[in-house]
């Protein structure tokens, strides 16, 4: 058993973690620094520090961003996800320019004193966040999500009788808002989820473990180069709201696959590369070798389903491929990429993507390798005592655990992770954000 939160991540992640992790928060008079060039090193530390300044009214300072990437400082997509924060939860923050490997952020309490006055830079019209590039629509996502469920929370506090509320009354019953939220960018590009993981795994996870509604759509394909590409998400809250019922991990049978989908978009027309309709064999062939590879998970009931299309309206031509594996233990497994057309081995680029979810299921794990981190920040904002098993930890959510224990200590919240032999189980213990 290794419990990383105590300190003793470096068996995991090996003896030069812990000395990164003790690096990454710090504290100067009355600002909370956090250095972006280790454990992660890339644009999570940046996304995940800055939504828990604005939501915990923290000073923050985050210094070297992105100091493990190839091009350090911020890109178009963090400049934007950035000034999001900054726009809907308020305060002022300096440094916000490509390439600027220093931002500072004074979030001056004003996320919940616009959420009390349902101010309209919360509650007003649809958000729009346009990066201009190809940048990762799903990647800001990441940033916008854990705020849009904070002010719809904390928005539940604010009686309907209020003149200010945006809570309406429909006969006897209260309804929330819903907020709105319209990405502009790349959908479907290397180095981030795809937009159809979003749609087929995260958004079935939020719902369940949460009680959060999300649901997402993509108006157009941006691939890379070019981008430009629309993803529209709409969130909302269950009437209730709370963390799921944990699943018990004492002796857990063999995972059974219920039903196994693989998703192929193509965007931009056919360019040569792929002579004319090469590309549509992709989804057979990703499915046979799902088949194959995961015959020890399926039964008689086991269902396999591909769905095949191209979106023309796409400006750069492209193509995607996410798997989606939902579990006999009602969870969702996934795993996507963008395939390389030049290459020409579709069963070469699939491979890797049948065996995340092979390393899933081995676990009988409740989150894929690029859910885990996804789910941490929620996990505080909502209050409840949360068990999530895991196939391996990511640097990704190692990173996470590591920023929620430092930068909200005292604060109400504590992760935990334990490794045994089978699997690795994050539990969280959190108050949740205080009412207003």
């Amino acid at each position: 058993k290794v419990c990383i939160a105590d300190s003793a991540c470096a068996a995991m992640m090996g003896a030069g973690f812990e000395a990164e992790a003790d690096r990454l928060v710090t504290r100067e008079g009355d600002e909370i620094v956090v250095d972006g060039s280790v454990l992660e090193g890339g644009g999570q530390i940046l996304r995940t520090a800055s939504v828990l300044a604005a939501l915990w009214d923290l000073k923050l300072r985050i210094r070297s961003i992105r100091g493990k990437r190839t091009k350090p400082g911020l890109r178009p997509q963090h400049l934007k996800g950035l000034e999001f924060v900054r726009d809907f939860c308020g305060g002022t923050m300096t440094g916000l320019e490509v390439g600027s490997v220093e931002v500072a952020y004074d979030p001056r309490g004003q996320f919940r004193e616009r959420v009390a006055r349902a101010d309209d830079s919360i509650f007003g019209a649809t958000h729009m966040v346009d990066v201009k590039t190809a940048g990762s629509c799903t990647l800001l996502l990441q940033t916008a999500l854990p705020c849009l469920v904070a002010s719809l929370l904390l928005c539940r506090c604010c009686p309907p009788t209020s003149p200010d509320s945006k809570r309406q009354r429909k006969g006897s019953e209260v309804q929330d808002p819903t907020q709105v939220l319209v990405l502009r960018g790349g959908t479907d590009v290397p180095f981030a989820p795809l937009a159809d993981y979003a749609i087929r795994v995260l958004c079935p996870a939020l719902l369940a473990r949460f009680g959060v509604k999300v649901s997402a759509k993509v108006n157009r394909r941006g691939f890379y180069p070019k981008g430009k590409g629309e993803l529209e998400v709409r969130v909302s809250l269950c009437e209730r709201v709370e963390a799921a019922a944990a699943t018990s991990t004492s002796e857990p049978r063999a995972a059974v696959l219920k039903h196994f989908k693989t998703i192929v978009v193509c965007g931009g027309g056919k360019p040569k590369d792929w002579k004319g309709e090469s590309w549509k064999p992709l989804a057979t062939i990703a499915e046979k070798m799902a088949e194959a590879a995961l015959k020890e998970y399926t039964d008689d009931s086991t269902a396999f389903e591909k769905e095949v299309s191209c979106d023309e309206k796409s400006l750069s031509p492209g193509l995607s491929i996410v798997l989606a594996a939902e579990t006999d233990y009602d969870c969702v497994l996934g795993a996507s990429r963008v395939m390389e057309p030049r290459t020409k081995n579709w069963k070469g680029q699939a491979k890797p993507l049948v065996g995340e979810i092979a390393a899933a299921l081995r676990a009988r794990a409740e989150a894929d390798e690029h859910l885990q981190d996804q789910l941490l920040v929620l996990m505080a904002i909502i209050a409840g005592e949360y068990s999530l098993r895991c196939s391996e930890l990511t640097t990704h959510t190692l990173t996470s655990i590591e920023l929620l224990n430092r930068m909200l200590a005292g604060l109400g919240v504590r992760v935990e992770a334990e490794e045994r032999e089978e699997a690795t189980t994050v539990k969280c213990s959190s108050r949740g954000l205080a009412p207003l």
